[in-house]
């Protein structure tokens, strides 16, 4: 029947993520940049086939203008042979013949000739050179323009590799943002798929189907996820975050401090990590490092609710209620949510503050109507303020919002069991066994429902099992050592009342041993036993009154008068302390 004062935030997850308007705009111009692209690549198709003609045509060309230098070069060699031929018998001539020659022929005549002669010759040769020259020069601007044609098709080449390149970062953000934007978590674990098929590189598609995975409960999956994704960025911080709070879920506790370590080593200004850390630690019961770790998150973040609200539980289960109900205004102070008023009302309850805490659960109730755990303790907050009816009611719609709250039917059982409904009360223990089979308080509870209805066997292998499941049990063993009272069994019922005082039992086990002294009629040892429960509760009225019975108890045979008028004197005020309690209570 203990209060339930859960942490609602232990986690705080990272999401690479596109936002509003910022998104629309990604899709859309990834979009524009691929029919761009499209467009470029048809462009360069085109303008490769053209190259790839005009190489072959002045490849041809190029045969052409080879074979016509080498007629040339043949036509040169034959002119030049020729006329060195002619100058040669001209030389002779003119040395020998020539005079006869003009003695019998018209010197002037022959002279003409051959000077016209010359004259087309030198033309013939200066034509020869020059288409020669013209040759050379076609040449080369043909080996020129090959080269430049070889230039154009490797640029070809890399343009058509960058609009592949650009149109697979193109469709990457495209499916990044239908991705992100995706409300089902299988449509979108599809999309984070398709994209590592297209491009298996990038670090942050890892992180965010590894965070899907693991809402998915596919936890196997999303370390796989995350393993990859800091495989390909071993500093990205976030990552390390969302893995160790995959880890801590998967209970593996120090793997989950190492990559929060790892996250604070790469930057040392990351608040969530710090709270995650903290809660971590919290459940590690490193309760100063949880604590150092959300003083920590606060410093570098004063306005997230989440850690005053976790702190606060921390500083509750350290005893610092004051400290922990500040933390509490503060987290419902910057976010009025259900959780922070659920936990104050819990904190309130503890520090005695009824009236508090039931308008903590009333409001955590107005916040969010289907809250169960709200109306499981303020039904348990009810049941102490003696409004049965009200619990009864929380505890059903408790059970309505989760039927599978096993907290909820066995409080509901206790509640039965006050109200004398014994075969309610038994069904619903039965059923929050069901639910939890290692459930030690149900198995406490309906261990004194049956030793209620004088089922001792049943009772007794109620209590076993609840001190099986948890050998610490201080409860168990003080019901156990009543039950062994009740069958007459003291020894065992010393022994385990005496194991409950050990581990904490307080002021009801040491009723309970006080009751068993006095079924060994050891009334004085039962008056040391009844004065030391009163340091527990000064107010104990059962105390009181047991007392009351053992100075009686010891007046009756004891044969001083003086002593028994001093025995009856004490059981008498003591009497009268229990009366004067019974008119507060009333009061």
């Amino acid at each position: 029947m203990l209060f339930a004062c859960l942490s609602i935030f232990g986690q705080q997850l990272k999401n690479v993520s596109m936002q509003g308007a910022t998104q629309h705009a990604t899709v859309q111009t990834a979009t524009n940049q691929q029919e761009s692209i499209k467009q470029l690549q048809t462009e360069n198709e085109s303008m490769k086939a053209q190259l790839e003609k005009m190489e072959k045509e002045i490849e041809l060309y190029r045969g052409d203008v080879r074979t016509k230098m080498s007629e040339l070069d043949a036509e040169q060699s034959r002119w030049t042979a020729w006329m060195c031929m002619i100058v040669t018998l001209l030389t002779a001539g003119l040395g020998v013949g020539l005079p006869l020659f003009i003695n019998n022929r018209n010197d002037k005549r022959l002279k003409d000739n051959y000077e016209k002669m010359v004259d087309e010759l030198k033309k013939k040769i200066s034509s020869v050179e020059s288409d020669a020259k013209s040759a050379k020069e076609s040449l080369s601007e043909v080996t020129a323009l090959k080269e430049d044609i070889k230039t154009i098709k490797k640029d070809i080449d890399n343009s058509k590799k960058n609009a592949e390149r650009a149109a697979k970062r193109a469709m990457v953000s495209k499916l990044f943002a239908q991705a992100v934007s995706e409300k089902d978590p299988s449509k979108a674990m599809e999309l984070y798929s398709r994209i590592i098929e297209i491009d298996p590189n990038i670090a942050e598609v890892y992180n965010n189907r590894g965070l899907l995975r693991s809402e998915m409960n596919d936890l196997d999956g999303a370390l796989q996820d995350y393993n990859k994704a800091i495989e390909l960025n071993p500093n990205y911080v976030d990552i390390y975050n969302n893995r160790g709070l995959l880890r801590r879920d998967m209970n593996d506790l120090d793997g989950a401090l190492q990559d929060f370590n790892k996250a604070i080593e790469l930057n040392q200004n990351v608040a969530d990590v710090y709270k995650n850390r903290g809660y971590l630690r919290s459940k590690m019961n490193d309760n100063e490092g949880a604590l150092q770790d959300y003083n920590k998150a606060i410093e570098l973040d004063h306005n997230d609710a989440d850690v005053y609200n976790n702190r606060g539980l921390l500083r509750s289960e350290m005893n610092d209620l004051d400290g922990a109900l500040q933390d509490f205004n503060k987290a419902i102070e910057l976010n009025p949510n259900y959780a922070a008023y659920y936990n104050r009302g819990s904190l309130r309850n503890d520090m005695n503050d009824k009236d508090g805490a039931l308008q903590d659960y009333n409001k955590a109730i107005e916040l969010n109507p289907n809250y169960a755990m709200a109306y499981n303790n303020r039904g348990i907050l009810k049941k102490n303020m003696n409004d049965l009816d009200g619990a009864l009611q929380d505890y059903n719609k408790a059970i309505e919002l989760d039927p599978n709250n096993a907290m909820a039917y066995n409080n509901r059982g206790s509640l039965r069991s006050d109200m004398n409904d014994q075969e309610g009360a038994l069904q619903d223990y039965n059923k929050a066994i069901k639910l939890n089979p290692n459930y030690a308080m149900a198995y406490n509870n309906r261990g004194n429902l049956r030793k209620k209805m004088n089922d001792n066997e049943g009772a007794l292998q109620d209590y076993n099992k609840a001190i099986e499941l948890n050998p610490n049990y201080a409860t168990a063993y003080n019901n156990r050592a009543d039950l062994y009272m009740k069958m007459n069994d003291l020894d065992k019922a010393l022994a385990d009342v005496n194991h409950s005082i050990d581990l904490g039992g307080g002021y009801v086990s040491f009723i309970t041993k006080g009751e068993i002294y006095i079924a060994m009629e050891k009334y004085s040892d039962a008056i040391d036993i009844f004065t030391q429960a009163l340091s527990y509760n000064e107010k104990g009225k059962e105390s009181f009154e047991l007392r009351a019975k053992c100075y009686r108890m010891l007046a009756e045979t004891e044969v001083d008068e003086d002593k028994k008028k001093e025995l009856i004197a004490k059981a008498e005020a003591d009497e009268h302390k229990v009366e004067s309690l019974k008119e507060g209570n009333k009061a």
